[in-house]
């Protein structure tokens, strides 16, 4: 079904493991890690330790505004679209 759509973009908004993230990955999906300075989390849960940032993620540091997070979703939707993953 979704071969037939070539320009559709998904997002996923909660990707807490890693098999998850392996499996947006495989299909050619970008994660995006949303870093928030001074924001450690002392939670050990399987479903809050996150997903490991490997070579080709995009790492998001949360320590702006909504104007700059804005401009940064825009940034990194053509960087997702149109290729290239640096942030």
């Amino acid at each position: 079904m979704y071969s037939q759509v070539p320009d559709l973009v998904v997002v996923i908004p909660d990707a807490r493991f890693e098999n998850e993230a392996a499996l947006i990955r495989e299909h050619g999906g970008a994660i995006v890690h949303v870093v928030r300075p001074g924001a450690d989390s002392s939670d050990t849960h399987a479903s809050e330790v996150g997903v490991a940032v490997q070579e080709h993620d995009i790492v998001a540091y949360n320590s702006e505004d909504l104007v700059f997070w804005r401009q940064a979703a825009d940034r990194i939707h053509q960087q997702v679209v149109h290729g290239g993953q640096q942030a």
